[in-house]
């Protein structure tokens, strides 16, 4: 059932609104509540200092209140291939390296290249989040802190890539928010490559909605990466619904692209599709709900 046609007479004593012709538990309750106004059949909401605001009648629609969750910085790169000795992965200021045998202790963190592609692929996010595994990592005297690569993130694997975002600790819980530039760069023979060449081209700080919205500018390296598989722009939560708008970076409106939008999880995906895509300086604006 949306409250978007909830009928509020017969519906409010199940949702727990109370109803009469004053407020039941009164404007000094000192905490948020609704309470529905049987004399002129509208529904109210008082915050903690007793103001109240009119909601309409009968029906609950836009003007609920909402929780803006944010977006969260990530970028993604697909590990559908084994590395090879010596390639590298870069996340700001601190590098890893894969090799086939672990050696001394060097600048960057080395990763020994595993029997298989998604063998590799976790020990990567063992690394970037900081888990001890001594036969198959080993810290660099640049490790993977906050401070070396530019913000604290965190890594998963989702499918065949690995996911960085921002997050509260090195390897602790993704957050809403911007991040600090964190450039990031590969060379992987035979890799794939981040569809954010920085963390900070997405992400939009929590504040008080059900609802999310942002804007990302596609550059070069985010178009190859839309026709490679997508690009994706990560929410904290899993939105049902979504528009976007796009336009050139001198603010006319794109009314021929045919690239596709849509829902992957809590990520909204671009993908490159028909003839006429989206280009580096464009600017697409999202919006997103749940």
């Amino acid at each position: 059932m949306s409250f978007d046609s909830i009928n509020l007479p017969t519906f409010r004593p199940a949702l727990g609104i109370r109803g009469g012709t004053v407020d039941p538990l009164g404007s000094t309750a000192g905490f948020p509540h609704f309470w529905y106004d049987t004399a002129s059949g509208s529904l109210k909401l008082v915050s903690a200092s007793g103001a109240s605001v009119d909601m309409g009648a009968g029906v609950v629609g836009s003007g609920m209140p909402s929780l803006n969750r944010g977006a969260i910085p990530s970028s993604r790169i697909a590990f559908t291939a084994n590395p090879t000795n010596n390639d590298t992965l870069t996340l700001g200021g601190a590098v890893i390296k894969f090799v086939t045998a672990l050696g001394a202790v060097v600048a960057q963190t080395q990763v020994k290249i595993g029997g298989s592609a998604a063998a590799t692929q976790a020990l990567v996010v063992k690394a970037v989040n900081g888990i001890a595994d001594a036969a198959n990592i080993t810290d660099g005297s640049t490790p993977l802190t906050a401070a070396n690569v530019g913000a604290a993130i965190v890594a998963d694997a989702v499918s065949t890539s690995v996911r960085v975002r921002l997050a509260d600790a090195r390897g602790g819980t993704a957050i809403a928010g911007t991040s600090a530039s964190v450039v990031l760069s590969d060379a992987i023979t035979g890799g794939g490559e981040w569809d954010h060449a920085n963390l900070n081209e997405t992400g939009q700080a929590e504040s008080a909605v059900s609802e999310c919205r942002g804007k990302v500018t596609i550059t070069t390296a985010m178009a190859t990466a839309m026709a490679a598989g997508g690009v994706f722009i990560e929410l904290p939560f899993t939105p049902t619904t979504f528009s976007v708008g796009l336009f050139t970076s001198a603010g006319a409106q794109l009314l021929t692209i045919t690239d596709t939008f849509t829902i992957s999880g809590n990520a909204l995906v671009l993908t490159q599709a028909g003839a006429v895509h989206l280009a580096n300086t464009n600017i697409v604006y999202f919006a997103a709900a749940s």
